[in-house]
């Protein structure tokens, strides 16, 4: 396992396993095309990690996290879900082209629908108790929400 801190297109390294044969902290310039990570060394003694770096094909995969808005547009109520229904309302929403996604904790997706306009009810009593992510999508972006059931 290791500790890495990267910033302005520099990455620094240092293997904090116990017994690890890399004591030294490992310098590297990395870039980022499309899709594509690579590194280059400025400085590492330590072999393994080195080649590992340098050596293999890196593919980043988006988490869609930092396209997500405030929360502060969607309301969800009563949370904890009381009952079999939860409100939600879209505040400062405009159109009818909002996706409901909820998954649970683990991220997996326990149900999806389309709503027209601000408000809707949703029927949960089929979930079971727990916690869950609720997520909109628009035009406007992505809101996610958590709620418990």
């Amino acid at each position: 396992m290791s500790k890495f801190t990267a910033s302005g297109g520099q990455m620094n390294i240092f293997d904090i396993m116990p017994g690890s044969m890399c004591s030294d902290t490992g310098k590297y310039n990395y870039t980022i095309s499309g899709t594509s990570l690579s590194f280059q060394v400025i400085t590492d003694v330590c072999a393994s990690r080195r080649n590992t770096l340098v050596n293999y094909s890196w593919t980043l995969i988006s988490t869609g996290l930092n396209d997500q808005k405030k929360n502060n547009n969607i309301s969800i109520f009563p949370n904890p879900i009381e009952g079999g229904l939860v409100n939600i309302s879209l505040l400062n929403q405009n159109g009818s082209d909002n996706k409901i996604s909820i998954y649970t904790s683990s991220g997996l997706l326990v149900k999806e629908l389309n709503i027209e306009g601000q408000n809707a009810s949703i029927d949960v009593s089929e979930i079971p108790n727990g916690l869950y992510f609720v997520r909109v999508t628009n035009r406007e972006g992505t809101y996610i929400q958590k709620i418990i059931k």
